[in-house]
């Protein structure tokens, strides 16, 4: 978008970024609703409260509106990442902060994460191969950055020596296995107890050994 002289958005730009957006939520909510077989464009436009036509001026397709309803939420999730934990000095906070945004946050998009699985079973084992082709760039992102972290804690001795990609990918995988298991198992939230005990298992897998454990860390 062009905006105005002084760069920011016009009137009109914010008023069609709003309504896109409203779009996008109420299209997660169909499809968690309906199930992806059943949702259609024309079942968002009436949960949206616009006219059919407004919707396909906006997405060409119930599969282009998926799509952007994943790269959404996996941009939320980004900017929680960017903002606590990409931006901390401290690799352990950093790491901790990590593992309780991703651990948790799936559990705020639970019916539409459900839906995902069912659309592509294939996430559980490599999440990348079930996103649309506009969120790979994303997540690929993601990663290196996390490797960078853990590349940075070793440097400065609080994590285990290891390829920190891989200690990347590992933490990934635990992650994927965490939310699949609370998503599809929990109807609530688990207690503020299992977290810190997921969290601590977690950072047990990173941190030295020596680490203090009230830091985060196993001893």
């Amino acid at each position: 978008m062009a905006g105005s002289p002084n760069g920011e958005l016009t009137r009109r730009e914010r008023e069609r970024l709003m309504h896109r957006q409203q779009m996008l939520e109420a299209a997660e909510r169909v499809f968690v609703r309906d199930g992806y077989q059943g949702a259609t464009i024309e079942r968002t436009a009436q949960e949206a409260d616009f006219a059919v036509g407004t919707l396909y001026n906006f997405f060409e397709s119930k599969e282009k509106l998926f799509g952007e309803v994943m790269r959404r939420i996996v941009n939320e999730a980004l900017e929680q990442v960017e903002a606590r934990v990409f931006s901390e000095a401290d690799p352990k906070k950093a790491l901790e902060e990590l593992i309780r945004i991703r651990i948790m946050y799936p559990l705020e998009h639970r019916g539409f994460a459900r839906v995902f699985m069912d659309v592509a079973p294939g996430s559980s084992l490599d999440l990348a191969s079930g996103l649309p082709p506009e969120c790979r760039a994303l997540y690929e992102g993601y990663l290196s950055s996390v490797a960078e972290l853990i590349r940075r804690g070793i440097r400065s001795g609080v994590f285990r020596k290891a390829e920190p990609l891989y200690v990347a990918l590992c933490l990934e995988g635990a992650f994927r296995a965490i939310g699949m298991h609370w998503t599809l198992n929990e109807s609530g939230e688990p207690s503020p107890g299992t977290v810190d005990e997921v969290v601590g298992i977690l950072m047990g897998m990173v941190c030295r050994p020596q680490a203090p454990f009230e830091e985060g860390c196993t001893g």
